[in-house]
């Protein structure tokens, strides 16, 4: 997800799949990560006890003096706040509101985002990941310290989110989880997914929703572009192949194929009427996503491991 989204190439799916995995692993330690999500961020920064966050003035310090022992009460002063909303007057802690809440805590990611680059969240996710990494193995060798492994996945939820509503502006990511997930697995369609082991599965670098995206596209074309109509629905019928078979490698070929008739008609395609514009917007946004899948083919396939 990372690589992608420094790149400019990643889609919903990347964050969607990093936070699946982060869904599969708390409940296999016992951790529901939006409760500990809640008690790690109850609307204030952890360590300043503030909203926004002013660490940079505090040193991770609470913004007013206060005992050691007064600091805990604090949060969960903070957290009993939400729970009785919640309870009280029907707020639902839903996507909308997690990234809502952190965006009001820590309101300078987004100028660190613009200003800087998306560097620094990523370098920062990566260290999440890393802390989670070593809770987790402490607690696997017999550190019974659970909180600990709930503190780390608070932390990854939360750099995620925050990152997302950067990367995908304008994206609802519960509509988008919805979808990615509404006819099962996105890889074998099952519902539960059948896919087996992981050297079993497909990678899923190319997924049912792209190639349908493709598909779609490919019938806007055809309705523009009337005398090129047999030559497109020949596109077409592979990427209806792809979806039919589920095969990666067949998905591949025909994305290719496509991103390289794309860049046939575009030559050909005269720009100087209405429906000439509209025909090269289609054919540009259908080399565009193309171009994109093709590259993080390249990218992810050198890591994928094969039986």
């Amino acid at each position: 997800m990372s690589v992608n989204a420094a790149k400019g190439l990643a889609g919903p799916e990347h964050f969607i799949r990093a936070l699946s995995w982060l869904f599969a692993i708390g409940p296999q330690v016992g951790v529901n990560v939006v409760e500990a999500y809640l008690e790690r961020f109850p609307t204030v920064c952890y360590y300043c006890i503030s909203a926004p966050c002013v660490c940079h003035r505090t040193g991770k310090q609470p913004y007013r003096p206060m005992p050691a022992y007064k600091v805990q009460d604090e949060r969960a002063a903070f957290s009993n706040i939400v729970a009785h909303k919640v309870q009280y007057e029907n707020i639902a802690i839903d996507y909308d509101w997690i990234k809502n809440n952190i965006c009001s805590i820590y309101p300078n990611n987004e100028i660190l985002w613009y200003h800087s680059g998306p560097g620094f969240h990523f370098t920062k996710l990566l260290e999440e990941m890393a802390e989670l990494h070593q809770a987790l193995s402490k607690w696997e060798g017999g550190d019974n310290r659970l909180a600990n492994v709930a503190t780390e996945l608070a932390d990854v939820f939360a750099w995620i989110v925050a990152t997302w509503q950067l990367a995908m502006p304008g994206k609802n990511l519960r509509e988008e989880f919805i979808t990615h997930y509404y006819e099962g697995c996105p890889v074998c369609n099952g519902f539960p997914c059948s896919c087996g082991s992981r050297r079993e599965r497909s990678s899923g670098i190319v997924t049912l929703p792209q190639l349908r995206e493709l598909s779609k596209r490919l019938d806007e074309l055809s309705g523009v572009l009337g005398s090129r109509k047999n030559e497109l629905q020949d596109i077409k019928a592979s990427i209806e192949k792809a979806i039919d078979s589920k095969d990666e490698q067949v998905a591949v070929q025909a994305v290719a194929q496509t991103k390289s008739r794309m860049e046939t008609l575009r030559e050909t395609v005269s720009d100087i009427d209405e429906s000439g514009k509209k025909a090269v917007s289609i054919i540009e946004n259908v080399s565009l996503l193309a171009s994109k899948l093709l590259n993080l083919v390249d990218l992810i396939r050198p890591f994928i491991p094969h039986s």
